[in-house]
C-alpha cells in the first residue's frame, strides 16, 4: 500500500508539472543572408504575433511565413533569432534545440522580466545579445557562463537595479556593452575593450 501510494504520488507530480507547462507554435519570417568571403547562405528568423506571459513556455514548432526560404534552408543554418515588440514577459524555451548554431538573439521591447543562465546555457556560438526596452530588474551570478564568445550585450533601457560583481568578467570578446537608462548604472562602451573593463568596474560600484 505504501508503494502504490508513494507511486500515485510521483504520477500526480508529473501530471501537474505537465500540466504546468505550455507549447507553443512559433511563426517566423526568414531572411537569407549570403556571405561572399566564405560562399554560404545563413537565415535570419523574425518573429511574428508571438505572446509568452507564463514561465516554462515551450516552443515545439516554427512555421515558415509565406514560403520564405530556399532549397538549401535548414534549421543549422539559422544564425539570428528575433522577436521585436512583442509580449515575450519569460525567456521561450527550447529555442536552443530548434536553433542549435545562433550567433544573435534578439528579444527587443517585449515586457520580458528576467533571463537566466539556463536560458542561454545552450547557446554556444552567442556573439550578440540584444535584450533592450525590457522590463529585466537583475542580472544573477554566472549568467553568461557558457556564452564565452559574447562580443555584443544589449540591456538598454531595463529597470537593472542589481548586477552581479563577476557578471562579465569572463567575456574577454565583449567589446561592446549597453547600460543607459538603468536603475543602477546608465553608460555604454562601443566597440572599444578598454571602456567596456572601465563601465565593468563601475558596474561592481554602483550595482551592488
Amino acid at each position: 500500500m505504501k508503494n502504490l501510494l508513494r507511486f500515485f504520488i510521483i504520477s500526480s507530480s508529473i501530471i501537474i508539472c505537465l500540466s504546468n507547462s505550455i507549447n507553443i507554435t512559433i511563426t517566423c519570417e526568414y531572411t537569407p543572408n549570403f556571405n561572399q568571403s566564405t560562399n554560404t547562405t545563413t537565415f535570419y528568423c523574425f518573429t511574428k504575433n508571438v505572446s509568452i506571459t507564463e514561465k516554462e513556455t515551450n516552443v515545439v514548432k516554427i512555421i515558415e511565413l509565406q514560403n520564405s526560404t530556399t532549397k538549401s534552408f535548414s534549421s543549422s543554418k539559422v544564425t539570428l533569432f528575433s522577436i521585436n515588440s512583442q509580449i515575450v514577459k519569460y525567456f521561450p524555451q527550447n529555442i536552443d534545440k530548434i536553433f542549435k548554431n545562433l550567433q544573435t538573439l534578439t528579444i527587443r521591447n517585449c515586457e520580458l522580466k528576467e533571463i537566466s543562465q539556463k536560458d542561454l546555457k545552450n547557446f554556444k556560438n552567442l556573439k550578440f545579445l540584444q535584450l533592450a526596452r525590457n522590463k529585466i530588474v537583475k542580472i544573477e551570478k554566472n549568467l553568461f557562463k557558457f556564452n564565452p564568445k559574447l562580443e555584443l550585450i544589449d540591456l538598454f533601457k531595463n529597470q537593472l537595479k542589481v548586477i552581479d560583481a563577476d557578471t562579465f568578467d569572463d567575456l574577454k570578446n565583449l567589446n561592446t556593452l549597453f547600460l543607459v537608462d538603468n536603475k543602477c548604472i546608465s553608460k555604454q562602451a562601443l566597440s572599444n575593450r578598454n571602456e567596456v573593463l572601465k563601465l565593468i568596474q563601475e558596474i561592481k560600484i554602483n550595482c551592488k
